[in-house]
């Protein structure tokens, strides 16, 4: 994505572009916030919910998968355009910093539910969440075609069988 693009996709010209932004890197690092910001916000609904831990993950997917269904081009753009520019080795990808704390929150309030296992650590458990669907995300971003917003709601039932507390886990 060059600053041409973003500059014809926004129907201005390049000048207009950095009359806002310094760089292309700009547009991203705003762009990293706002979807962090949104990411956050997603969790925090779910936090707020009555329901039991896995019918918050799901509750996340399923928004998430319905916020990609809505903007499919542009977020699977904006988020590919992130993850080649952002991420850095050694560094967390940055659209998945701000969401594994609230997603441990929500794991280890259900552990003390008796909902979520509790032979695991409730910050490890909530990298498994991140991670499945993160897992989904990067293959969106790499496979045309790929039904990214039926496999968040797959990974979401799969990794809320995974956390279950009671006797199959322990």
């Amino acid at each position: 994505m060059t600053v041409e693009q973003i500059a014809e996709a926004a129907d201005v010209v390049p000048a207009t572009f950095f009359n806002h932004f310094q760089s292309k890197n700009a547009v991203l690092a705003e762009m990293t916030s706002e979807v962090s910001e949104r990411l956050h916000a997603l969790i925090d609904q779910q936090l707020e919910r009555e329901a039991s831990a896995q019918e918050r993950i799901a509750g996340f997917a399923d928004a998430a998968a319905r916020e990609l269904e809505q903007s499919r081009g542009l977020a699977h753009d904006v988020m590919l355009e992130l993850m080649q520019t952002a991420a850095q080795p050694g560094k967390a990808i940055p659209y998945l910093t701000r969401v594994h704390e609230p997603f441990a929150a929500l794991v280890r309030e259900g552990q003390a539910k008796g909902e979520v296992r509790v032979d695991l650590d409730a910050g490890f458990l909530a990298e498994m969440v991140v991670g499945a669907i993160n897992a989904a995300i990067t293959n969106w971003m790499n496979e045309p075609g790929y039904p990214v917003e039926v496999r968040l709601r797959e990974a979401a039932a799969f990794i809320g069988e995974a956390i279950r507390g009671g006797t199959a886990n322990g």
